[in-house]
């Protein structure tokens, strides 16, 4: 389905400052049928702090016709120098 593609190119529209689509197999019920049935979309946005994520998830409820509300957590990011971070976790090596 081309719905995941969608949402994450609205997300974008709306603010976010990157999106990712991830899938999920759910497998089928029986020991012996392994084969995944449909998939599930993990669809992750990351918008500043000062969005009001509640209007973002009133306009794709709005936007794909959703009959139930769609479920969705926040984590909040911490601010900080991301490859500073990142190089401070790198082992020496020795050449």
């Amino acid at each position: 389905s081309d719905e995941p593609q969608a949402l994450s190119e609205l997300l974008e529209g709306l603010g976010a400052l990157s999106t990712a689509v991830r899938g999920v197999p759910i497998l089928r019920e029986t020991a012996t049928d392994q084969t995944p049935m449909w998939r599930v979309a993990i669809v992750t946005g990351m918008f500043p702090a000062s969005v009001d994520v509640e209007k973002i998830m009133a306009v794709v409820q709005s936007c794909f016709d959703l009959q139930a509300p769609a479920s969705w957590t926040v984590t909040r990011v911490e601010d900080i120098d991301w490859v500073e971070h990142v190089q401070r976790s790198w082992k020496a090596m020795n050449l």
